[in-house]
């Protein structure tokens, strides 16, 4: 089902028009009060702020970066699966203890980003 929906999802993209991978771009400095985050062991200091993470876009269940989930909606191509990222949102914490089964989680503690406000959403873009 997954393979499935790759492929469908990558014969719409070319369809689409896409040029394959957007422009990479350089490193932005971050803006007073966003901190960057390039290892996960920094996750747990920053929830709850908007945060610049930085790292490789994994390609799981939910997509991540530095353990991480995102969106499908947030990537604008399939393409960046693999590439160095950075991503910008709010940093949110979620504590899954006594999991459901159809919750399809393990018990743990899961870290995603989200929009900062309606006018900010989630930005994932290539770098170099």
């Amino acid at each position: 089902m997954t393979r499935f929906l790759y492929v469908l999802v990558t014969l719409f993209t070319l369809l689409a028009g896409c040029d394959g991978l957007p422009d990479p771009v350089q490193y932005s400095p971050p803006e007073v009060g966003e901190f960057v985050i390039t290892n996960p062991a920094d996750l747990a200091k920053h929830v709850g702020e908007t945060v610049i993470i930085r790292g490789k876009l994994e390609r799981a269940k939910l997509p991540s970066v530095l353990s991480v989930e995102l969106s499908f909606n947030d990537i604008p191509s399939v393409e960046l699966f693999g590439n160095q990222v950075e991503c910008k949102g709010k940093l949110q914490k979620e504590v899954v203890t006594h999991a459901a089964p159809e919750q399809q989680r393990v018990d743990g503690i899961y870290y995603s980003l989200m929009a900062v406000s309606e006018d900010k959403p989630v930005t994932v873009t290539l770098i170099k």
